[in-house]
């Protein structure tokens, strides 16, 4: 049988319904918005996130749209870039249960060229599958968009990118043209998988271009 996570809130705290979500912590309107099917994180007081109904993905997105302290907790999303840290934001991302960030197009968790995030699980007890679409990576850049900082602590962590992306780290530019940059990937514990997009994409590091390949250095 499967054992739900429990987490001990403070008294007062209470989860609030957004979409098809299912947020504690924080206030609806201050911390977190929700409009148009996106949960949209707007400060740094933690939040736990979780599908209201975990085992049906949802369409519904999450975008960090200030620096973010987020747990998800059975999150199970399959849409358009699932989960979007914006420039200049950094997240820190705790894992809860298993969570699924699917991708239409775009990566499945995108950290863009100057945001960071740094993913963590206690007692690596949480998992986190991510996968991009339309050229991207699992985790890091969009289609012609470069990664940020990624350090992952902990948790189980797999990230496959779209054609030509990489699992970690850059979106593909799939016509030719320069590749497309990698920021920082940190791993430092977890159980981690990356698998490339196929075509030559990298598991961790450089998007590549439709005729080209990524530097032996970004094979890693």
């Amino acid at each position: 049988c499967a054992l739900a996570a429990v987490f001990l809130w403070p008294a007062g705290v209470k989860a609030a319904t957004a979409g098809e979500f299912t947020v504690t912590g924080g206030t609806l309107g201050t911390d977190y918005t929700y409009s148009g099917s996106v949960l949209t994180v707007k400060t740094s007081t933690p939040l736990t996130i979780s599908n209201t109904a975990p085992a049906t993905a949802t369409g519904n997105r999450i975008v960090a749209a200030g620096n973010a302290t987020i747990t998800l907790d059975s999150v199970n999303i399959e849409a358009d870039t699932p989960l979007a840290i914006q420039n200049d934001v950094a997240v820190s991302l705790m894992l809860a249960g298993d969570n699924i960030l699917a991708s239409r197009s775009g990566a499945g968790l995108n950290v863009p060229g100057s945001a960071a995030v740094t993913i963590d699980s206690t007692d690596n007890a949480g998992s986190l599958t991510a996968t991009g679409g339309g050229y991207a990576a699992g985790i890091g850049g969009n289609y012609q968009q470069g990664s940020g900082t990624i350090t992952i602590n902990g948790g189980t962590v797999t990230a496959t990118g779209a054609s030509y992306g990489a699992g970690i780290g850059g979106g593909s530019n799939k016509d030719d043209g320069p590749l497309v940059g990698s920021g920082p990937v940190n791993i430092n514990g977890g159980n981690v998988t990356a698998n490339s997009g196929g075509a030559g994409g990298a598991a961790a590091g450089f998007g590549v271009t439709a005729a080209g390949s990524p530097s032996p250095a970004a094979r890693s």
